[in-house]
């Protein structure tokens, strides 16, 4: 399977989480914190098993430690951060249109960082997602 599958799946599977999320949080009171605990414990053991089923190896280069650690420290601002924004905007997609302007920061940063390109279409792209995250706020 190529990476465009992987991504429609990633997709689907993201709003399906915030949908679940979203019940769990504004409907029935749960807070945040204990929310992620239990999906991060969940998804731990079913990440193990996968390995286990697998046989993959879990070692990994000492140099990876230090970016396993940002990763783990964003991952926990941004899930901790999402929830809490589920839970007291008005409407969950306000929340959603202005996470997605990560784009235009992933574009911008991979233009800097990992020799990616921005064609004058692509730099359009941007000031109409910009245009969008401010009308979003309106």
């Amino acid at each position: 399977m190529n990476w465009f599958y992987y991504t429609l799946i990633a997709m689907v599977s993201l709003a399906s989480f915030n949908i679940v999320a979203i019940k769990l949080g504004k409907f029935s009171g749960i807070r945040p914190e204990i929310i992620l605990f239990y999906i991060f414990l969940f998804t731990t053991i079913i990440f193990l098993s996968f390995i286990l089923f697998k046989k993959s190896d879990l070692a990994i280069y000492k140099e990876s430690v230090k970016w396993l650690g940002i990763a783990a420290i964003l991952s926990f601002i941004m899930n901790y951060c999402t929830l809490s924004a589920f839970n007291s905007a008005p409407n969950a997609g306000y929340v959603e249109g202005i996470k997605s302007f990560q784009i235009v920061i992933v574009t911008i940063a991979a233009y800097f960082f990992f020799d990616g390109t921005i064609t004058p279409l692509k730099f359009i792209g941007i000031i109409l997602s910009l245009c969008g995250l401010i009308l979003l706020r309106l």
